[in-house]
């Protein structure tokens, strides 16, 4: 049955389903044009993606928004259909398991291929696809080991305007699908283009070198605001610059590694004018939330949060900031510079540094008159100094730096150059956190862990051992469904670890006795990142695989001497796969 015609986004005459004459129905009239329509997360989706979706919808098929979404990633191995699609068809391709992917799925192109399939006693699944995709594919027939295609013909001519097209056409499909990271792995004559979906890498497109090339040269060369100039790939770069998709701001943080056989490069996708998120609504239990908001009206010392790459530390300060009264004066120090505070003067390091460097950046910042200081990330020993003085001078501080869990920052502070005297000053840290962002599963196709098979039989054990008569609270990732684009998983959810410093937590720092200090922070009802963690397991939200994968194994806080021959006996009892 049709879709209710005000859902769907407008048609062409080339783009209608097959014709409802057959079935006796009566076409459905053109549906009014969406302002705007919010994917999973709530946020803004392309036009173009969002067209496909409903075309998708109304034709009761999944949508093909990358080439993950196909289960058989080859085109036809018939020559007689390669041919034809070759000469005949431009925006169409024919896979091996007979699935039709297009952007204009109604066009006479798509039912021709129906017909030369039906011809062969085959029936064709018709999908609508992205043009990016389909051209993906397009790129693999017309590039047949020596023939590159029209595409590759345009980009070797390296003239901004093609090269650009693609580019916006990436960042489009990004946005859209609410990416935070975008990976081009170039490995000899190839290059394979992945998304950070949800904490999930999946696989965009595939592109030759020439083309990684010129979008390389695009972006450093033509478009990066500051780091690198000449894009290279023997040695790291870095950088930054902002692109316009579809009236949106989207800012990108540029670097690349260089690879034995090739280079990757690696963008960091944010949109600095989407509203920022609450305390609350980034998942923080009330305990938490009555702790970062103590910590935020002390008068001076550090507040650091800690966590991998990616896992919402700037976002966090970002947060706490706004808790602060606008009388109050911040002073922010990034690079880049992720999102404008009205409140807050935001300062882009490299700017400064430029100009005398941290010598004469850190000798202004005592001159600027500020309550309140964010300084980026710990991450060398400027930034080490940069921080020391800061609280010395007696200002709130908030910064982050890289650091496996809460208790791991005084250590990880004096490897970057912190003094350790400093580290246990009463004046010096006010308090430590560590956040991590756990995929959520899709509630539509979450598979129960009751029912669930296939574990490694140690992993079983230590499951069932942990969730004991609470197991069939547990679900596991599913296999994937249109409401999660096939990936099992629908956003994130922050598990988080929070110390407000005492004298007890410095005497335990001085004497470098972080098991007695766990002991001492449980006992007194501290709720750790495993403890925050299990609330969503038993909530039926995180998988409990992606759970140890963040906060650990388990049982690894339930034992003090680690037992080999229980491991040993475990597998001895594992059948024979």
């Amino acid at each position: 049955m049709a879709e209710d015609p005000t859902t769907t986004a407008p048609l062409g005459a080339d783009q209608q389903p097959p014709s409802p004459a057959d079935s006796g129905e009566t076409a459905p009239p053109p549906p009014e044009e969406p302002q705007e329509e919010l994917n999973g997360n709530g946020r803004a989706l392309g036009l173009e993606t969002y067209r496909i979706q409903q075309l998708a919808q109304l034709w009761g098929v999944a949508p093909v928004l990358s080439r993950a979404d196909l289960k058989v990633q080859e085109i036809t191995h018939d020559e007689t259909l390669r041919e034809w699609m070759y000469q005949e068809a431009d925006d169409l391709c024919i896979m091996d398991d007979h699935t039709i992917i297009s952007s204009q799925p109604g066009s006479p192109e798509v039912e021709a291929a129906c017909s030369l399939l039906a011809l062969r006693g085959l029936t064709a699944e018709v999908r609508p696809a992205l043009p990016e995709v389909v051209r993906s594919f397009r790129r693999i027939l017309e590039g047949s080991e020596g023939q590159i295609g029209d595409t590759m013909l345009e980009i070797e001519d390296q003239t901004e305007t093609d090269v650009s097209r693609l580019f916006e056409s990436m960042i489009d499909t990004a946005i859209a699908r609410d990416v935070s990271d975008i990976h081009f792995e170039m490995r000899n004559n190839t290059c394979e283009i992945r998304f950070r979906v949800d904490g999930q890498m999946t696989l965009y497109d595939t592109i030759t070198a020439r083309e990684t090339m010129a979008l390389g040269n695009y972006m450093f060369n033509a478009e990066a605001k500051r780091g690198a100039i000449q894009f290279v790939t023997h040695i790291p770069l870095h950088g930054s610059m902002d692109a316009n998709v579809r009236g949106q701001r989207v800012a990108l943080r540029l670097s690349t590694a260089p690879d034995i056989r090739g280079v990757d490069i690696f963008l960091r996708v944010w949109r600095p004018d989407a509203a920022s998120l609450s305390l609350e609504e980034l998942g923080y239990t009330p305990l938490q939330i009555g702790l970062l908001s103590e910590a935020i009206t002390r008068p001076y010392g550090a507040i650091i949060m800690s966590g991998p790459t990616g896992s919402g530390k700037s976002t966090t300060l970002t947060a706490m900031l706004e808790r602060v009264d606008p009388a109050v004066k911040i002073v922010s120090l990034e690079e880049p510079v992720e999102r404008m505070l009205p409140n807050v003067t935001h300062v882009a390091i490299s700017a400064l540094a430029e100009h005398g460097g941290w010598v004469n950046l850190r000798a202004g910042l005592n001159r600027w008159d500020s309550n309140i200081n964010m300084l980026g990330e710990i991450k060398d020993r400027e930034t080490a100094d940069a921080i020391q003085d800061l609280v010395t001078a007696g200002k709130l501080t908030l910064t982050t730096l890289h650091a496996s869990n809460v208790l791991a920052i005084p250590a990880r502070l004096e490897d970057l150059g912190v003094a350790y005297s400093m580290i246990c000053d009463p004046n010096f840290l006010v308090l430590l956190a560590n956040q991590r962002l756990l995929p959520r599963l899709c509630q539509t196709c979450r598979a129960p862990y009751v029912r669930f098979g296939g574990l490694p039989t140690t992993v079983k054990a230590r499951f069932d051992w942990k969730f004991g008569d609470q197991a069939e609270q547990v679900y596991m990732r599913g296999p994937g469904c249109n409401a999660c684009a096939g990936t099992g998983i629908r956003g994130r959810v922050l598990a988080a670890e929070i110390v407000m410093m005492d004298d007890a937590s410095r005497v335990y720092i001085r004497e470098r006795d972080m098991t007695g200090w766990r002991k001492h922070l449980v006992e007194r009802g501290w709720r750790s990142i495993m403890d925050h963690a299990c609330e969503h397991l038993f909530q039926g939200t995180v998988d409990p695989r992606a759970v140890e994968q963040a906060a650990g194994h388990f049982d690894e806080s339930q034992i003090e001497n680690f037992d080999y021959a229980k491991i040993e006996d475990l597998h001895r009892e594992a059948p024979e796969q």
